[in-house]
This record gives C-alpha cells, structure tokens and sequence, in this order.
C-alpha cells in the first residue's frame, strides 16, 4: 500500500513540474517613458445667479357662498362629532324618514338625511343665506336634542344607582 501511495504522489509532482515548465514565464514590465496625457485647461464653471422669488399671488377673493360653504362644512362636521346620534335619528323620524332605511346609517348619513328631509342642498353645493340660516336652524335643533337625550340617560343613572 505504501509503494502505490509513493508511486502516486512521485506521478503528480512529475505532472506538476511539467506544467510549470511549459506556462510563459511572467516577465516584470517596466515602461521605459510613457507617453503622458495632455492635460486639459482648467475652464471656471458658470454658477448661473438665483432667479428672483416670484412675487406671492394674492389669496383669491372668497364670495360670501363660498365662505358659507366652508362654515357650513366645518358646522356639519361638528355636529357628526359631537351629537348623539339617537338625536339626529329621532329628528329623521320626526320629518317621515321610515325606521327601516334609517337603522343602519352613520351619524353623518343621518344628518343628510335630515337636510334632504328639509330640501336643502348637499354639502358640495354653494349655500344661498337663506339655506345657511336653516342648516344653523337644524344645528340648533341637534344641539337641544342631544342634551335632551343627555339629560335622559342622567336621570336613568341616578333612578338606577
């Protein structure tokens, strides 16, 4: 056994000494002057200078619509936020919504339920004053419910307790 591994090992360093030999040796380059790059001329950039600010626009001119829209906006939103909403569903009822369609709507479906009730354009549409009157109207109207409704629920706490 020791005679094949020999005999092996002495093949492959005979193999490996013939190939060395047969590889191009590397010869070290050293050039003897290379031509050097011309250099190009260093040429100043031109930093163009900032544009002046434009002047500001000047805020449009809101009509007096659509400042009532805007106040109307924020006044619905409050109202979503803020009453109960046994207060708007009663109010629906009241004005002949039926129970069935007025079940499942939101607070906020339940108020534009009301406001169709009474005819008065959607959230979108530029109020007229007379319209931004009765919006504040029904506002009101919330407002008083959900107290009562408020009050209510008070006096059945104390009957309870």
């Amino acid at each position: 056994m020791g005679f094949v591994c020999g005999a092996v090992a002495g093949y492959a360093l005979w193999m490996l000494a013939v190939r060395l030999r047969e590889q191009p040796r590397l010869v070290a380059f050293t050039p003897a002057a290379a031509p050097q790059a011309p250099i190009a001329d260093v040429v100043p950039l031109v930093v163009p200078e900032p544009e002046p600010e434009p002047e500001p626009k000047p805020e449009p001119v809101l009509r007096d619509s659509e400042l009532r829209l805007h106040e109307l906006a924020a006044l619905r939103a409050e109202l979503v936020a803020t009453v109960d909403r046994r207060a708007l569903y009663s109010m629906a009822h009241d004005r002949g919504l039926p129970h069935h369609s007025l079940f499942l709507l939101s607070p906020g479906q339940l108020l534009d339920a009301v406001l169709a009730a009474e005819a008065l354009p959607p959230a979108d549409v530029l109020p007229s004053a007379d319209t931004a009157r009765r919006v504040r109207e029904i506002a009101a109207e919330a407002s008083e419910r959900h107290q009562w409704f408020a009050a209510q629920d008070a006096a059945s706490e104390l009957d309870a307790g």
